[in-house]
């Protein structure tokens, strides 16, 4: 992965399959190393992902990387999954909309608000 991170956010589960549900099945929202990730294809790796949130980040402020994998499991390298998602994406305008829902909150908790 790139090291250009500009940002990042958590991402309760519910809510990302809640983001993905709006798309048909083969709709293209993302990618990996091995190719494209079609919408059915990423409600399988929702399905098959054991976590409760996902850390995503924001890369040169332009795109995401959505890291698929919990915190005890960085120890092995085959459980990190992850795909990136660009501004052609549909799922892009549903990520950064996210992203400014969470840093709202965490704003109003830091200012008890």
């Amino acid at each position: 992965m790139p090291n250009g991170m500009s940002d990042h956010f958590v991402m309760k589960r519910a809510e990302l399959d809640q983001l993905i549900r709006q798309f048909e099945g083969e709709t293209v929202l993302g990618k990996r190393s091995s190719g494209p990730v079609t919408a059915s294809a990423l409600s399988r790796l929702l399905q098959d992902w054991d976590g409760e949130e996902t850390l995503i980040s924001e890369q040169d402020y332009a795109w995401y990387i959505v890291h698929f994998s919990r915190p005890d499991k960085y120890a092995d390298p085959h459980a990190h999954r992850w795909m990136s998602v660009g501004e052609e994406s549909p799922l892009y305008a549903g990520l950064k909309r996210c992203q400014a829902e969470w840093h709202e909150e965490l704003r109003r908790r830091l200012l008890g608000s």
